[in-house]
This record gives structure tokens, sequence and C-alpha cells, in this order.
């Protein structure tokens, strides 16, 4: 094993509601209530939720939807254009200045990299619907020089787990599958897809959702699967 692919969100960077869901949208949920368009934070949720699991429904291609894109597509039949442009830019911005404030390191991280670092080299592929999150975010927890690339799927426009990100970071490496294990704690993105491409994959399961093999259910466990 020459190499390691980390997932960003919830496995090495936990968001608020890292154990409860998967979203990123808590901090704007409340702009569209102010603006009239729902009635309560929890119904936007809810409408969001909906709009995620019908919003990729090929099974092959799983092209990336941007944030203004999502917004855009999920407000539009809620209310006028004029409201629309404006609604969809303050809840950007709103994302853009309250989002990292949300954000953690996951416990362990550090003294995880640290470890690996000497005897590994280290990428970061991960689904965001905003380019250029994830370096940011890498950054905002000085973690950034510990990876040679962040794949980030605003970028190249393409999400996990469509194959084209997985052979994508293969290329940045320029490594062949079998020498890659990939980490996350998405259990199709980060286990099943980068098994299907031939990599070794270790499912990070704090949830204790799935019987996947090898898991782990803290950065603790880590290193001794490479021993």
């Amino acid at each position: 094993m020459k190499w390691i692919f980390f997932d960003c969100f919830n496995t090495l960077i936990d968001e608020a509601d890292a154990l409860t869901g998967e979203s990123g949208m808590e901090p704007i949920a409340h702009v569209p209530v102010a603006a009239g368009v729902f009635d309560h934070p929890d119904d936007f949720m809810a409408a969001y939720f909906g709009w995620r699991s019908s919003a990729w429904k090929d099974g092959n291609a799983y092209p990336e939807v941007t944030l203004p894109e999502r917004l855009r597509s999920l407000l539009g039949p809620r209310c006028s254009e004029a409201l629309l442009g404006p609604l969809v830019d303050e809840m950007i911005d709103t994302f853009k200045r309250w989002y990292p404030a949300t954000l953690t390191l996951t416990p362990g991280v550090l003294s995880m990299l640290e470890v690996l670092a000497p005897h590994y080299r280290m990428g970061v592929v991960s689904n965001f619907f905003l380019p250029g999150t994830v370096d940011e975010v890498l950054e905002q927890f000085h973690i950034r020089h510990r990876f040679a690339f962040a794949v980030n799927s605003a970028d190249i426009g393409f999400k996990k787990p469509d194959p084209r990100i997985y052979v994508h970071a293969l290329s940045l490496a320029g490594c062949s599958a079998s020498d890659v294990c990939f980490v996350g704690d998405n259990l199709e993105n980060d286990v099943r897809a980068p098994i299907r491409h031939g990599m070794y994959a270790v499912h990070f399961d704090r949830r204790h959702s799935a019987a996947a093999t090898p898991r782990i259910a803290s950065w603790d466990e880590f290193e001794p699967v490479f021993s």
C-alpha cells in the first residue's frame, strides 16, 4: 500500500450534524423562512432532503450540482423569479460566512496523520457543492500540507460514486488502484465504489451502521489496519 485517499467531511473534518445527517445546510435553513418561503427551518430541511433523494437517478453517472443550482431547483417552484435570485444570493453569502464555524476536526485526526505521513502518500477525495471548499477547510485546520492533492466534486463536475472521480484521483496520484486504501464514512462512496475500482477500503463507521470489513469506529483503530 502506497497511498491513502481520505474522504473529507465527517471523516477528517466533522460538520455540526456529523452523527445525525450529512447536509451542511443548517446554517442557512432560517433564511428562506425569514423570506416567507417556508414556515420553519425543519420544513426547508425536509424539502432539501427530498430534493436530494431524487436528484441522482441514473445509478452510474453522478454530476455534481452546485449549491446555487440546488437552491434554485428547490426554491424556484415556491417563489417568484424576482425573489429567487436575491434569496439564493443571500443564502450563499450566509453559508460562506457561517459554515466554517460549524466545523471541527474529527477526534484523533492530527495524531493519525502524523503517524501515517512518514509511511504513505495521502490525498483527499470529497464531495462538496461549492468549488474550492475542500482546500479551504483543510487549510482552516492546518492539515492541507499533509495531502498531495484534494479533489472537490464541485471543481471537477462529478461526485462520488461516479466512476470518473476515482479515475481522476488515481491520475493525480499517478498510481494503480491496488496501491490505494480509501477511507471514509459513506459506505457506498468510500467503500463499495473504491473496491469496485480495485482499491482496498476501510469504513470509518462511528455510527456502527454497517458490517463492512474492515471498519473502524475511531482513528485510534486505524493504524493497526496497516501493521
